[in-house]
Order: structure tokens, then sequence, then C-alpha cells
């Protein structure tokens, strides 16, 4: 989470995000968030915060606190302990991804949040998720380190099933925009075009593709 898009409130029980309304962006950001929620709340993952409510009109998301603290806090000089948790951020990474088929794309220690009480490590932010990796090369620390240790970013065995996988991909529709949809139905009225594709004044939202050119203040 940048401080440009959105601000925390954190209470005893809870935490509330507030994304900010001055730019189409961050609504894109507050739609991707919370069908992230919705949907770990719907499959019952245990390492997503649960979710508590959340507000259209004033762009906020609350969710559980986590009776810890995020690994970003340990001090760098404390490699050591951070990198301890390498082989549980990775099993996140791919429990993230075969269970809501996307990918985080913003994998920093401030995003995972350790609750010492039960040993569990939770993942948090969802701005940045998509269904395609950004980048096929690992480019920050956590990703450079998992590499390295040799704990592994799950590779295809062969050319022959990524081509499949990339079939098989494209005949789904992604989890994560079909919450899309439900969202925007509840906003407002859609029409759908064709059996992928969904069009509200210039957003138009595919299993591959965002691109949008709304008037928020329409939607609000």
């Amino acid at each position: 989470m940048t401080k440009h898009s959105a601000s925390l409130h954190v209470r005893k029980e809870t935490v509330t995000k507030r994304f900010k309304k001055k730019k189409d962006k961050d609504f894109i950001k507050f739609i991707k968030e919370l069908s992230v929620y919705i949907a770990a709340d719907k499959k019952k993952l245990d390492y997503i915060p649960k979710l508590i409510s959340y507000s259209y009109t004033k762009r906020s998301i609350t969710t559980e606190k986590i009776k810890g603290y995020d690994l970003g806090t340990i001090p760098e000089k404390d490699y050591e302990k951070r990198e301890s948790f390498l082989p549980k951020i990775n099993d996140i990474l791919k429990r993230f991804k075969n269970d809501l088929g996307l990918y985080h794309n913003d994998i920093l220690y401030r995003n995972f949040v350790y609750e010492p009480k039960t040993k569990k490590l939770y993942i948090v932010d969802f701005e940045s998720i998509s269904i395609e990796r950004l980048s096929t090369e690992p480019k920050d620390y956590i990703e450079i380190n998992i590499k390295k240790k040799g704990i592994g970013i799950d590779k295809d065995k062969s050319k022959n099933k990524k081509k499949t996988k990339l079939k098989t991909k494209k005949k789904k529709w992604s989890l994560f925009f079909y919450h899309i949809h439900i969202l925007l139905r509840k906003l407002c009225k859609i029409t759908i075009k064709g059996t992928n594709n969904i069009n509200y004044k210039g957003l138009i939202i595919s299993p591959y593709t965002i691109s949008y050119n709304i008037n928020i203040n329409t939607l609000l």
C-alpha cells in the first residue's frame, strides 16, 4: 500500500483501510482489494485476515486485526530472523496462486503479518494483484532470496505444459474478475458484451485486460 492511495486506521480488534476518492485508479485498487477479501471469506482461506465490513460510499475495507507484527518491522540487520520466514512466505504465495488464480505482485516483508501466539503468517495488501505475473524475473528482495535458497518458485516442467495452461486460463473466468463483475452490479447498471467482457461507460473488463475511463462521481 502507498500513502498516496489509502490510509490505515488501526483499532484494538480491527484495521480499516480507506482509499482516496480523487482518482479513478484508486477506485480500481479498492475493487481489487475488496474482491480478494470477499473471495477469501467465501473460500475460508486462513492466511488472509477476515473481512469484517466494507463501504462503497466511504471506499473503506475493515478486517480483523492480527495480533502480531508485520515482518517489515524486523530490523534489516537481523536478516537471519527475516529469512527464517521465507519458506512460509513461499508457501503462502503458492496457495494464493492456487486458491485464487492470482499473483500478489507486491511481495514485501511489510505485507506479511506474523501472529506469534498461533505461529501463523498472513498476507495483506492486494492493490497490485493480477492474473498474470507482472514480471517473469524475481526482482524484489524476498523472491531473489527464495530463489537463491532453493525454496523454489514454481516452474513448468515443459513448454507443452505452459501452452496447455495458457489455453486453459484463457477459457476460464478469473475469480478476481468475477467478483469485480458482482461488485459493479451492486454499484450500477452494466451491460455485458459477449461472454468475456463487461462494459460500463468506458470501463472494459476481460480476463486479461483492464482499461477504464470513469467519472467516479457517477458511481456514488
